[in-house]
């Protein structure tokens, strides 16, 4: 079964988000009821801003008036004149594929390529269904990248579309579900799955129209994901073939190093028009962090630890080597080791304090304990995009600000300590996330349960068991008072124009305007199906964002308006400003160092390191994650 143009068109105007439906493309469809399902839509709108004065503030910021939102809320049709987008194309390349004769098997020619490559079976649910959407990447791919078959072996190219797999199912899983759970009726014993095997291979077959046509933005997101993947992962390949020599030349790995041959992706939402992080290995054994962002935060921190290493041989802290390259750029792996004794140990909660005391001093955030790694004695920070704060201004943060140091913690978050020196992993948290039960049986099942953080490295491991930072509160301290020492003794040339400071004059920094989990909510929110179906009812959703927000000026604006385009996208919204806005700010703190400020900042680290009533079982190095560079 295959999708006409007509019914591509309608999927296209169905599916289109409320402020692209502009009327010199789109015009109202002529249904009944279709002035009530708008209007509807608008006492919907108007209930999640906040009632009728904050609604009107929200249409004046999005440039419409009443009746133009209300023809928009209905249902509409693409004008005849009104090309259909190219996304389209996807889709319809996806659903008229004829199934090769494997299709007929469990599991498909999807499933088929994966054993002949030797890759285990797909772990995302429905994953055998999801097979035209992935052959029609993996053939585009191939026509816009063809030096990936000699860059990658042939089982990093299936983990490539084993990622892939995973966003698809995410978006269309719960659809897939609901489908098939109408079909199946009760649930079956976990051990079956005649039935979930007949409902992948229905629907790889021709099944796929019946449901976009059911579920037009679905029809979308699916489109757009499989496009974004073909284009980050050409210009992935792109990038490794161009970067090699520089990589080599700077010893992120070695000039034999061979074809790529892992590829994994930290779990992680994508930005960016679906690009995420890979952490790659080598033939030769070499591994390195491939980042879609300029890294050049990154480099400023390297070239300013040297540099104080040199003049100051207490910030015994050392950096991950990295190249940037625009807008993106290679890191150095860092691998989570256990000390080799307790002296090791002992230095590590020492440079942890130097750490903290430099981390204090630039304003930098969200050095939480997934973005540092304990490797042996040294702590690894991989993820330095709020290296600064252009909005700090010239006050002192607190240092937990920083995410290094717990912060107490209450209601249903408590326990769940994410603190870089400090963190567990494996605590309950308040938000909710959706886990998927049993897939590939018959009795597959979707529920929401309460998110629990991962196992983290980044604590030292010594004999096998995490040595908690409370235990070293004395080194932590002394580690702090040492670079508080070094850093006033070279304040002059650290705050001088020419310094190791004044590269940060060309960066841009990462700004959270809200709280990252409330994206994560709301993609999830947005993934139920019966926020599939249409475009502009599925937009109204997103107008919670609103909510908190005072609907005045251009900032309001701009900040919805680049939040709606990401969230259409299915990606993260990510937002910077000039990191130079923080430098007299850091000048600032700089010259309020002194021997009051410092025995402040001690008490603190005292009260942050004071072993509250926690369960601080140690865990088994082995359960720790290998290696991140997120």
């Amino acid at each position: 079964m295959r999708l006409r143009t007509a019914e591509l068109r309608w999927i296209a105007a169905a599916s289109a988000p409320l402020f692209e439906r502009d009327p010199a493309t789109h015009r109202p469809a002529r249904e009944p009821g279709a002035s009530t399902l708008a209007r509807q839509r608008l006492d919907r709108w108007s209930a999640l801003v906040g009632g009728p004065a904050r609604l009107a503030r929200r249409l004046a910021l999005a440039g419409v008036d009443v009746d133009a939102a209300l023809a928009a809320l209905g249902p509409v049709r693409l004008r005849r004149h009104a090309p259909t987008p190219t996304w389209t194309c996807l889709l319809a390349e996806a659903c008229a594929a004829d199934p090769p004769p494997s299709a007929a098997t469990p599991g498909g020619p999807d499933a088929a390529r994966r054993r002949d490559t030797g890759a285990a079976p797909s772990t995302a649910p429905f994953a055998a269904a999801l097979g035209p959407f992935v052959a029609c990447a993996a053939d585009r791919l191939a026509r816009r990248a063809p030096g990936g078959a000699a860059a990658l072996s042939a089982g990093a190219q299936e983990a490539l579309l084993e990622q892939l797999r995973g966003r698809l199912a995410a978006i269309a899983g719960r659809v897939l579900l609901s489908t098939f759970a109408a079909r199946r009726g009760p649930l079956a014993d976990p051990s079956e799955r005649v039935a979930h095997d007949e409902f992948v291979r229905d629907v790889a077959r021709g099944g796929w129209p019946g449901l976009l046509l059911a579920h037009p933005v679905l029809a979308r997101l699916l489109a757009d994901a499989t496009g974004q993947w073909v284009a980050a992962t050409a210009r992935f390949v792109g990038d490794l073939a161009r970067d090699r020599p520089a990589l080599a030349s700077r010893g992120l790995i070695g000039p034999a190093s061979g074809r790529v041959v892992g590829v994994r992706s930290p779990p992680a939402t994508t930005r960016g028009g679906g690009r995420s992080v890979m952490l790659l290995a080598f033939e030769s054994g070499d591994e390195v962090v491939y980042k879609p962002r300029d890294l050049d935060l990154d480099d400023v921190f390297v070239r300013l630890l040297t540099w104080l290493s040199a003049r100051a041989p207490a910030i015994d802290l050392g950096g991950l080597p990295v190249l940037t390259r625009g807008d993106h750029g290679w890191m150095t792996l860092a691998l989570a080791a256990p000390c080799r004794d307790g002296a090791a140990a002992r230095r590590f909660h020492r440079r942890g304090g130097a750490l903290l005391c430099l981390a204090g001093l630039l304003g930098s955030r969200d050095l939480h304990a997934a973005n540092l790694i304990a490797e042996g004695e040294h702590p690894r920070v991989v993820d330095l995009e709020m290296l600064v704060d252009p909005d700090l201004g010239q006050a002192t943060p607190p240092l937990s600000r920083t995410g290094l140091l717990p912060c107490t913690a209450t209601g249903a978050d408590e326990g769940a300590d994410m603190s870089g020196l400090c963190g567990l992993g494996g605590r309950a948290m308040s938000v909710s996330i959706g886990e998927w039960h049993d897939p590939g049986t018959d009795a597959v099942r979707y529920a929401i349960t309460r998110a629990r953080t991962p196992v983290f490295a980044n604590a030292p491991v010594l004999a096998g068991a995490r040595v908690d930072a409370r235990s070293h509160a004395d080194e932590v301290l002394a580690g702090f008072a040492d670079a508080y020492a070094a850093l006033l003794a070279c304040r002059a040339a650290l705050a001088a124009d020419d310094g190791p400071l004044a590269p940060l004059r060309g960066c841009r920094v990462a700004v959270t305007p809200r709280p990252p989990q409330i994206y994560a909510t709301l993609l999830e929110h947005l993934l139920h199906p019966r926020h599939l179906g249409d475009g502009a009812s599925r937009t109204v959703e997103l107008e919670r964002l609103a909510a908190p927000l005072p609907l005045v000026g251009a900032t309001d604006a701009g900040l919805l308006r680049d939040e709606h385009a990401a969230l259409e996208r299915m990606d993260v919204p990510r937002f910077t400003r000039r990191a130079a806005r923080s430098l007299p700010g850091i000048a600032a703190r700089l010259d309020r160092m002194g021997p009051l400020d410092l025995s402040a900042r001690l008490d603190e680290i005292r009260r942050a390191l004071t072993p509250p009533a926690l369960d601080v079982r140690a865990a088994d190095s082995n359960d720790a994650a290998p290696g991140t560079g997120r």
